[in-house]
């Protein structure tokens, strides 16, 4: 158990004695003791960062034990602005979370922010009209917030519908100055409005503003907009390492001008992510798909496409030299569920041409592809260097290949392909196939077996603790994941492994 989980379960059992105590009007609670009593405060604090530690978390029920306890911790952690620097609001609890909000930002004084408002209805609404959380809503969370914009350093804003997307771009675009932001995430989240022949709805909102008022954020390297637009000319994207563009309808995408003008402004930019119809202007048969953009120091690309032929005609614009890590996703598998897009076009395109050479390689994943399986292999057999693979939803026939002799599938070439292979991943796969795989690489004399082998079940159940198959599994040191939340709409991704 990691050193943060312990300190929380002490505090929370801390609280509860606590408040057990106080209940009973006991002196007790006044003047209880503890070992932490001899330690200077300096020290007592120190110990209160790590139990609210985790940035990516939610829960503040660490923070509040702390602040509860007695009054020499509540004075304490009242006097530490760090501990109060993260800003939580979600839709189930809005109401305290707002008076909450206002304490931590007057306790955390000028230390920089992290701001999280999930405002998603758990029940997935995204009537624009009648969603229980609307503009007037985000209008009175933006003007406690805006005035606090100096001190932000990541601001993340999920949603369900986009008035409250356009509030808070609406809002900020008079900040002046954003010294301190570094990551920016904006999702709406409903990808269905970005399927093929979708317009941006609603409407009347339909306007592009400029991110920021086109400001500059000078520390701003990570920027994610999933199903979120912004007036692309006046864009304040500039000196990223990290960006997303995933589910923005394509009526009010970027072109590959506007793109272009973004990767030109980013010359450090390592990775991009671009799912969805973007740009908005890869079919139009008036734009030149001639031109090359260069991404000189992009180390991974996440690519979902709606169709192959997106996917080829992205990739044709696209210089990577230093390239390591890819993901392919066929998104229309959740868009479009009952059309089923063959991808061997796009795979012999990438086996052909002499641009698309991946010699250096180390991380492919393959999610939803529906391919020629010899097509497939062979361009598998291609990455010499790969040392990492993760399958989501494919055919066995796939996952089967890789503990196939090479001149079972292929004509020329070594005997297995991907021999660098050290970590696989797969998810929904047959597990008695995977089983093979393993064993056959394992008793390959000259082969190196499998570091990390992993079995994700997101769609089907996974097999019995008790049963012969998951003895077979555990035996082989193969690790089962059953997940158990439902997944999210946005991302089909599958469970990181590395």
């Amino acid at each position: 158990m990691r050193l943060s989980k312990r300190i929380k379960a002490f505090f929370s059992k801390q609280s509860s004695r606590a408040s057990t105590v106080f209940h009973h009007r006991s002196p007790f609670f006044r003047h209880s003791s503890s070992v932490m009593d001899n330690f200077p405060p300096e020290l007592i604090c120190q110990v209160f960062r790590l139990a609210v530690e985790d940035a990516s978390s939610t829960d503040i029920s660490a923070l509040l034990a702390i602040s509860g306890t007695c009054k020499k911790w509540r004075t304490i952690s009242t006097d530490d602005s760090q501990l109060w620097a993260r800003i939580n609001l979600s839709f189930t609890s809005l109401a305290s979370d707002l008076s909450r909000a206002v304490a931590f930002l007057l306790r955390s004084k000028r230390y920089p922010l992290t701001i999280c408002l999930d405002l998603r209805d758990p029940f997935w609404d995204f009537d624009e009209d009648n969603h229980r959380f609307g503009w007037q809503d985000m209008e009175a969370m933006m003007r406690m917030l805006v005035i606090h914009a100096d001190r932000w350093r990541s601001f993340t804003l999920l949603t369900d519908t986009w008035s409250p997307i356009f509030t808070f771009l609406w809002y900020s675009r008079h900040v002046t100055s954003m010294p301190l932001l570094e990551t920016l995430s904006l999702s709406r989240c409903n990808i269905f409005l970005a399927a093929a022949g979708q317009t941006f709805q609603p409407l009347a909102l339909r306007q592009p503003i400029s991110l920021f008022g086109g400001i500059l954020p000078d520390a701003l390297r990570r920027v994610s907009f999933v199903g979120v637009h912004i007036d692309w000319d006046s864009a304040s994207l500039k000196n990223l390492e990290h960006l997303e563009l995933k589910y923005i309808v394509s009526d009010v995408a970027p072109t590959i001008v506007q793109l272009q003008r973004i990767f030109d402004l980013s010359p450090n930019l390592n990775y991009l992510a671009i799912h969805g119809a973007i740009p908005r202007d890869l079919h139009d048969h008036s734009t030149s798909l001639d031109v090359q953009i260069s991404l000189s120091q992009l180390k991974s690309l996440s690519l979902g496409f709606l169709t192959p032929s997106d996917a080829t005609k992205l990739f044709s614009l696209l210089n990577l030299p230093q390239i390591t890590e890819i993901v392919l996703d066929d998104i229309s598998a959740i868009l479009t569920p009952d059309t089923i897009h063959d991808s061997t076009p796009l795979f012999q395109t990438l086996i052909d041409r002499q641009q698309f050479r991946f010699q250096d390689l180390q991380s492919l994943q393959l999610i939803g592809i529906r391919c020629d399986t010899k097509i497939l292999t062979t361009f598998l057999g291609e990455l010499h260097s790969i040392s990492t693979l993760s399958l989501s939803n494919m055919p066995n026939d796939v996952l089967q290949s890789l503990g196939i002799l090479g001149a079972e599938t292929r004509p020329i070439g070594p005997e297995y392909i991907c021999q660098a292979l050290r970590k696989l991943h797969c998810q929904d796969a047959d597990p008695e196939v995977l089983i093979a795989v393993v064993r056959s690489r394992a008793d390959h004399v000259g082969l190196q077996p499998l570091e990390k082998v992993s079995l994700e079940f997101a769609r089907r159940p996974a097999p019995e603790f008790f049963s012969t198959v998951y003895k077979q599994l555990a035996d082989l040191g193969i690790i089962v994941i059953q997940r158990m939340a439902r997944a999210s709409q946005f991302s089909t991704a599958p469970s990181s492994f590395v």
